[in-house]
């Protein structure tokens, strides 16, 4: 009797623990989510200013273009590392980009991202903002 117990007990906490991982997984795929679209319409918007020389402008068509391409580094399907090639690459446009990127670049993107994923968590659009 006291080994079934201890046996329900362990199936109790491994569903715990499966649930715990589940949860944060899918924070953490809607927070990655929500950076690349946020930093791919930096991208997006960065492009139609005019102020933008020709070479960055570029950079930036080659990041998305990457972005919407159908052939990755690693497999937009791949669990979890499925979109990190894609965040690097868009990552490193915004980095070439950056004496271009201000508040008003910065408040379009994020209210753009919060219009199409919906209300996501406060501290994510701050963060999205403090760190870009």
């Amino acid at each position: 009797m006291l080994r079934a117990l201890n046996i329900l007990a362990t199936m109790k906490l491994q569903t715990i623990k499966t649930n715990r991982l589940v949860r944060s997984l899918s924070k953490i795929a809607r927070r990655a989510g929500s950076v690349l679209i946020y930093r791919a319409l930096m991208l997006f918007y960065l492009l139609q200013r005019p102020n933008v020389p020709t070479w960055i402008k570029t950079t930036l068509l080659g990041a998305i273009a990457y972005l919407l391409s159908p052939i990755d580094a690693i497999p937009d399907l791949t669990p979890v590392l499925g979109f990190t090639d894609d965040l690097s690459v868009i990552t490193l446009a915004l980095v070439v980009a950056q004496a271009y990127v201000d508040e008003d670049l910065k408040s379009k993107a994020s209210l753009q991202t919060i219009s199409w994923l919906g209300p996501i968590d406060v501290l994510d659009v701050n963060e999205l903002a403090e760190n870009n």
